[in-house]
């Protein structure tokens, strides 16, 4: 997202507790997302490591609806760590293709209006690299939403 990021509303106290990638990403994803897709659902690629802002109340979940396409994903799982505010909410582990619900459960704190979401994939691939393709983009893992619950 860095090519076109705007300040997060985040940063500015007025946070909501749902992202949707395509309808309020611009005001609450930070660095390190690449450009909107839009096969369905809308997604934005994570880099090595992209960061959220989501205002998440306090005790609740966190969720991420997210994929990889990776095509060596047998045998190499894609790894990686979800950490709220600066602290470790869970790891996660894509060993197949397709959508699935990753879900942190967060302790019951203070609730800090806006919380920071960083999304750390721990072997990220390049297209190009395990492909015919020409793209040479770092990805992570493809993501459609994120939410509280």
């Amino acid at each position: 997202m860095d090519e076109d990021q705007v300040q997060p509303s985040a940063r500015i106290g007025v946070c909501p507790s749902c992202l949707v990638m395509g309808e309020n990403d611009r005001e609450q994803c930070g660095q390190g997302w690449h450009p909107l897709e839009t096969w369905p659902p809308k997604i934005r690629w994570t880099k090595r490591e992209a960061i959220a802002y989501l205002r998440i109340p306090p005790g609740t979940a966190l969720c991420i609806e997210a994929l990889t396409q990776y095509p060596e994903i047998i045998g190499h799982p894609v790894l990686g760590r979800v950490v709220v505010n600066g602290e470790e909410a869970g790891t996660f582990r894509f060993d197949t293709g397709g959508w699935r619900v990753l879900r942190f459960q967060l302790p019951a704190q203070e609730d800090p209006g806006a919380s920071e979401i960083r999304i750390l994939v721990d072997n990220p691939w390049i297209p190009s690299e395990v492909s015919s393709a020409s793209d040479n983009r770092v990805l992570g893992i493809a993501v459609s939403r994120i939410w509280a619950e």
